[in-house]
């Protein structure tokens, strides 16, 4: 009982601020600049993106109503209002939630995770390391949807091994919660940079980020991960740690998987298509994006059946309309130059700034932003009026909407990032655990983010237009 009055005063709390803010725009004085239409669309964006981020209702509701109040209070025409779901951004992304679903029904995402681990485990320190590869091969394999399989790996090696609330345990958990989550710095994930480049392309329509672009560009963050890790085991003495069973449970767990079915086989060689058509996008031309509204469906076909219905009716729908609405909150803005006005407002702010300064004070703003909104939410806000601003500053894009991406993770408390918040929810770590070793690592990329990245943009030469 006391739960669920815990629960309503949280909510009662998130309408009153979410009213609050949605009058308080509304009573915002109007201007050349500032129009009614303007206001009407910052009162419904900013109500929907409060309303999520306090988890208010079931995200689906405000996501399929703001673009029709958007159309009803005349602020832009129906056509624009529902023009995310015209995009290949929209069916790409829906595209690429079929196919992580397949790959880890059919059983092809657990089998290599247990063979990487069994490969390169043994030692407790061995396998902290093995873990994060597991995070990047299947980041990479799956677009970053794997974050729920490691974490669930995660836990389960700490509950066979034994490991309750301990030293070992915390640290097992947070370099799983690292595999699971930071690999999304380096790894193409198209739910996030999908949004974020449609953005960016309302102010600079020529912009555009391939998959190997991430990959090479943000390469030093999984150096700053595995340093990240190395340091942990300094701080907790982990060499000293004992795996009980070692090697050898892994490869005993690797063995009950049995042999690779077909159907698994099928998924390889699926992934080899869709790896070898990203890849050799520059030389034939054909969009990547073409091979996510495709290939996922070719999943279910008669004759393939990687996956089943079972793959189609686990889409979060909430979420593919939240990304929609994301997509039409940056469309809308930027059509009726809501863009440019934040944009000329920063830009009087930042004035005189470097390019190292302002990509820091993106940084941090990004960070704030993550308290009270969901990552999905920020990506739809931040993008556009920053990338109008790095091209007033003379600036390409590209960092910017990079550092947006390192901001995502930039996290210190459990509600930030559902997946952090189920991490935590597992009880193998205390709350003063998870901040300390979250501010250390938030601490630790921003000093390397400065030292090792930005300098590295510039060795590329993708800084400055």
């Amino acid at each position: 009982m006391q739960a669920g009055v815990q629960i309503e005063k949280s909510k009662l709390i998130g309408w009153i601020v979410t009213i609050a803010t949605a009058i308080g725009i509304m009573c915002i004085p109007l201007s050349e600049a500032f129009t009614p239409q303007i206001r009407l669309f910052a009162m419904l964006s900013i109500t929907v993106i409060c309303i999520v981020a306090f988890d208010l209702m079931d995200v689906i509701i405000p996501s399929v109503l703001l673009p029709f109040a958007y159309y009803v209070f005349h602020v832009v025409p129906i056509n624009i209002a529902y023009s995310p779901f015209t995009t290949e951004t929209f069916w790409m992304i829906l595209g690429a939630f079929v196919l992580t679903n397949a790959l880890e029904e059919c059983g092809i995402l657990m089998r290599i995770a247990y063979w990487i681990i069994k490969t390169c485990g043994g030692t407790y320190n061995r396998t902290l390391y093995a873990l994060y590869l597991v995070g990047l091969v299947l980041g990479i394999i799956c677009f970053c949807g794997h974050y729920l399989l490691l974490i669930s790996l995660t836990y389960g090696i700490c509950k066979a091994m034994g490991f309750g609330k301990s030293k070992e345990g915390t640290l097992m958990m947070m370099v799983g919660g690292i595999a699971a989550l930071n690999v999304k710095l380096f790894a193409y994930r198209p739910a996030t940079m999908s949004i974020m480049v449609s953005q960016v392309q309302t102010v600079d329509p020529g912009f555009s980020v391939s998959f190997s672009d991430q990959m090479l560009y943000n390469f030093p963050s999984v150096l700053m991960a595995l340093s990240f890790i190395w340091i942990l085991t300094k701080m907790y003495k982990s060499s000293e740690f004992v795996l009980p069973g070692g090697k050898q449970y892994f490869e005993e767990e690797y063995r009950k998987l049995g042999k690779m079915s077909f159907t698994e086989k099928k998924a390889l060689v699926l992934l080899i298509v869709l790896m070898g058509w990203i890849i050799s996008e520059p030389f034939h031309h054909i969009s990547a994006n073409y091979s996510f509204m495709l290939l996922p469906w070719l999943c279910l076909a008669p004759g393939i059946r990687i996956g089943s219905s079972a793959s189609i009716k686990k889409i979060n729908l909430g979420i593919i309309f939240f990304v929609a609405t994301c997509l039409g909150i940056g469309i809308v803005g930027t059509k009726l130059g809501f863009t440019q006005l934040i944009a000329g407002h920063l830009a009087e702010m930042l004035s005189g700034v470097g390019s190292t300064s302002f990509l820091y004070v993106l940084l941090l703003v990004g960070t704030l932003f993550n308290l009270i909104l969901s990552p999905g939410a920020m990506m739809a806000v931040l993008p556009a009026p920053f990338a109008q601003l790095s091209l007033n500053l003379g600036m390409n894009p590209l960092p910017s909407l990079l550092t947006i991406i390192y901001s995502t993770d930039f996290v210190f408390l459990p509600h930030e990032v559902p997946a952090y918040l189920i991490m935590f929810g597992f009880g193998l770590m205390t709350m003063k655990d998870f901040i300390k070793l979250h501010l250390m690592k938030m601490v630790w990329f921003a000093l390397l983010f400065g030292l090792v990245q930005i300098p590295y943009w510039h060795f590329f030469n993708i800084m400055m237009r």
